[in-house]
């Protein structure tokens, strides 16, 4: 727990590699502390290693299997890896469980833009934007 706190601290400074050596070093010492694979995984992700933070929060998942965060950040993951069935898949998990994420939304929009439903992504920023998100005006003219 001290390696997975520390990290948390590294992280809060934006020293992300360091981060992730104590996220490894507490993993490597309990493998079952669930929730610093999500931790990790969140590091990884600000690193842009995606294919890494895609494999941490699997692992999340699979110990907190509602928890519509954790599909809403994996889906960002897939996404940057232009995996866009597996994030459109995570985001509309995400949003079963909890319809009220408003950027889960707005990022599910993107990914109905790249792959060309601009209906789909129009409603989805529209949403998101009628939930408080700001929205750029010119993103939604791009959709009509």
């Amino acid at each position: 727990e001290a390696y997975n706190n520390r990290g948390s601290v590294y992280f809060q400074l934006a020293n992300y590699d360091s981060a992730i050596y104590d996220y490894s070093k507490a993993i490597e010492l309990n493998s079952t502390y669930s929730e610093t694979y999500g931790n990790r995984a969140n590091a990884y992700s600000i690193l842009k290693k995606f294919d890494l933070a895609v494999r941490d929060y699997n692992v999340f998942i699979s110990y907190f299997p509602e928890h519509a965060m954790a599909y809403h950040w994996r889906g960002i993951a897939k996404s940057n890896l232009g995996d866009f069935d597996g994030a459109l898949y995570d985001f509309n998990r995400s949003l079963q469980l909890n319809k009220d994420i408003a950027a889960a939304y707005l990022e599910r929009s993107k990914v109905w833009l790249a792959k060309n439903q601009k209906a789909e992504a129009y409603k989805d920023a529209v949403t998101a934007r009628s939930m408080g998100l700001p929205v750029d005006s010119l993103y939604l003219m791009s959709l009509r």
